[in-house]
């Protein structure tokens, strides 16, 4: 079973699916094509380069049409808390979910959010930080912007998207530049199912939930640091 992110509404709810999708021998993994496809492999693999990290910014801002809708008191499918809807689970976790990927879960983290009347948000910040190093997430559906950093004492390291990861400078202190354009034969979904397709195959669940579950106790923490609730959590 291969979910659209997030997963779950919360993260009861990926223990719950996990244990039947083990009792059924079924497969089951989270549909985040961020993580899998080339560019993604091409920013862990030269974080090295950067030396130790020491701040991260990573960002997912994309306007979406549907906060004109919802000012008018249209009925979508965003902002809408009987679908488990809000900024920070549907942008945010792209944010989240790259930061756990590449560095773990943090030692503590502080979420602040714009906040619509109907008690979903908009627009958020979450700063995260780490034994030796800080980390912020900026998510929004108010505005569009494209750019994201990982700076380290030696260089830093610019990613153009992270929900496709199409090019990658690193800027180094005596200012050499490396650019890095991930080679991608495929579309970008093509790459998420080759591991769920290869999983399957093997028959192995293995670590493919590993970051889906780290992810679902974030944003559930979150949720509670900004008050968002939603009819599922009671269910």
């Amino acid at each position: 079973m291969l979910c659209e992110k997030p997963i779950t509404s919360h993260a009861r709810e990926l223990e719950e699916m996990e244990r039947v999708a083990r009792e059924n021998n079924v497969m089951l993994m989270e549909a985040m094509k961020s993580v899998y496809c080339p560019g993604y492999e091409a920013v862990r693999t030269n974080l090295h380069k950067l030396g130790p990290v020491r701040n991260v910014t990573l960002n997912f801002l994309q306007y979406t049409p549907c906060y004109e809708a919802y000012q008018k008191g249209m009925a979508t499918n965003q902002f809408n808390p009987a679908l488990s809807n809000c900024a920070l689970v549907d942008t945010g976790v792209y944010t989240i979910h790259m930061l756990l990927a590449l560095f773990g879960k943090p030692k503590k983290f502080q979420a602040n959010a714009i906040m619509l009347s109907n008690g979903m948000d908009a627009a958020g910040t979450i700063s995260c930080v780490y034994d030796d190093f800080l980390a912020t997430l900026i998510y929004s559906k108010l505005a569009t912007y494209e750019g994201n950093q990982i700076q380290g004492e030696q260089a830093a390291m610019i990613i153009d998207k992270i929900s496709d990861i199409k090019h990658i400078t690193i800027k180094y202190r005596d200012d050499r530049e490396d650019e890095i354009i991930p080679i991608k034969k495929h579309p970008v979904m093509y790459y998420e199912i080759g591991v769920f397709l290869e999983a399957i195959k093997k028959g192995e669940q293995g670590d493919l939930l590993k970051i889906s579950k780290l992810q679902m106790a974030f944003l559930d923490e979150a949720r509670t640091q900004l008050g968002i609730v939603f009819p599922a959590d009671n269910k």
